[in-house]
């Protein structure tokens, strides 16, 4: 389960741009199809970790998004979530995938004091 160090880490770059910790209400991150990263093991870790840390229980909210691909058999561009989502023009699996790999912390909400 490397979704406990993906959010050891996030924490981690969140400590460092606050410049310590603080009580979180949630953050946010967006994960692409490609990213080998599972949505649900990654908020049961990062709220797990980061009560353990000082954090709060923040809540993560991840978004999902999809990947560009382009058919190899008959040139349509698409994009799919699932890895196993067959070209909608002709259902072929021959493509060129062009992204999808994405993974960003994108927002933080601090709890006020």
């Amino acid at each position: 389960m490397h979704e406990m160090s993906i959010a050891e880490a996030m924490l981690d770059t969140i400590s460092d741009a606050l410049g310590g910790r603080a009580d979180l209400v949630s953050a946010s991150c967006t994960i692409g199809p490609l990213s080998g990263i599972n949505a649900e093991s990654l908020k049961f870790c990062f709220t797990e970790v980061a009560g353990q840390l000082g954090f709060g229980q923040p809540e993560l909210i991840v978004t999902k998004v999809a990947a560009p691909a382009h058919c190899l058999s008959c040139g349509t561009d698409y994009t799919f979530i699932n890895p196993y989502d067959r070209c909608p023009s002709c259902e072929s699996l021959s493509r060129e995938v062009r992204g999808g790999d994405d993974f960003t912390l994108d927002a933080v909400d601090i709890a006020e004091a």
